[in-house]
Formats: C-alpha cells, sequence, structure tokens
C-alpha cells in the first residue's frame, strides 16, 4: 500500500529545513526546526539577511578569539593573573 505523493509545499518545507540546518553549522548559530519560519527566532532571522545577500560573521571565529583572548598573560584578571609579560 502506497502512501500519497509528496506535494511541492511539501518538498519545499524539506528543502528549507536542509538549507537552513547547512547555515546553522557553517555560520555557528543552534539549530531548531522550530525556529524555520519565524521572523523574531534571531538565527532565522540572520538566515533572511544571509538569502538577501547580506554578509554574516560566522560565529566559529568570534567565539574562537573570545576563547584565545581569555589566555592572554599580559591582561589583568585573565587566565594568567600574575601581571608579568612574556615577550
Amino acid at each position: 500500500m502506497a502512501g500519497k505523493p509528496m506535494t511541492k509545499e511539501i518538498v519545499k518545507v524539506f528543502d528549507d529545513l536542509d538549507d537552513y540546518l547547512r547555515f546553522c553549522k557553517e555560520f555557528g548559530w543552534s539549530y531548531n526546526e522550530a525556529d524555520l519560519y519565524r521572523q523574531d527566532a534571531p538565527g532565522y532571522a540572520e538566515y533572511l539577511r544571509f538569502k538577501a545577500g547580506t554578509r554574516i560573521p560566522k560565529n566559529w571565529m568570534r567565539d574562537a578569539k573570545f576563547r584565545l583572548s581569555q589566555y592572554q598573560d599580559n591582561r589583568p584578571g585573565g587566565k594568567f593573573a600574575s601581571g608579568r609579560r612574556t615577550q
């Protein structure tokens, strides 16, 4: 017994979900299927900006820079609070 064939609308929803997942993986946004077509969701809003042609920064790079800044030896109150500098 065969089921109903998928309509164009259903195929479009699954294609949009796949494209949104790819965007979230590449740019470092959290992925939630429920955010698809929700304009107030931050990740989907960035996805729409990306689809419109706006340059979107990658969150992976921002997070890496933040983590590295925590390990600088010359920052007071950082990971190494000795206050000495290494050359």
